[in-house]
């Protein structure tokens, strides 16, 4: 993922690496795309939410 492709986000993107989906997982107040790297200060209420039954935050 080039980081032109993230754009502008209130949620810090950290880490280094080859910046590719691996897994997808929420740990205080980050969400982990892989060992690496991550997303800051994410609220748990955008992970938890469902719209029409799809988890968007997740996928």
């Amino acid at each position: 993922m080039d980081q032109k492709a993230i754009g502008d986000t209130p949620f810090g993107f950290i880490g280094d690496g080859e910046t590719v989906v691996l897994e997808q997982r929420f740990e205080d107040g980050a969400v982990w795309i892989n060992e690496t790297q991550r997303f800051e200060d994410v609220p748990k209420v955008a992970w938890e939410t469902y719209v029409g039954g799809y988890p968007p935050a997740q996928k």
